[in-house]
């Protein structure tokens, strides 16, 4: 587990996993020391859950979603979004692209280039601007 700084704040996602995971026990009507137990954890170890101090690893939280009825996903709705320094690999519809790029045949993905390549540009693909089969 990741630990922090002493004088470090609990980072922005921590903080929001611990509200979901303290908005969910309390809408169930569990305390902490039921969801504690149900997790093997003391119930000190879910207020700090709770507050952020602590970060949630992915196998507890599993097991915290699976107590709490929920989906993991459920923690991190509406959570501050993560810096992804404008690399575009991290956005879904990129990932879709390259997966069917790479199913096509070699020579259908450089026609597929050529044409991505002339609608970016703003010119229009000629029969002559594509490749050769």
């Amino acid at each position: 587990m990741s630990r922090r700084a002493p004088n470090e704040p609990p980072h922005a996602i921590d903080l929001h996993v611990g509200e979901r995971i303290r908005t969910r026990r309390m809408l169930l009507g569990m305390g902490q020391e039921k969801l504690a137990q149900s997790i093997g954890v003391t119930f000190q170890q879910v207020q700090k859950y709770e507050k952020g101090y602590n970060r949630v690893s992915a196998s507890r939280l599993y097991e915290i979603a699976n107590v709490l009825g929920v989906a993991v996903a459920f923690f991190f709705e509406g959570a501050p979004q993560a810096n992804t320094t404008g690399d575009p690999m991290h956005e879904t519809k990129n990932i879709k692209v390259v997966h069917l790029f790479n199913q096509l045949k070699p020579h259908t993905q450089e026609h597929v280039v050529a044409l991505m390549k002339a609608i970016a540009t703003g010119d229009r693909a000629s029969p002559a601007a594509m490749p050769a089969e």
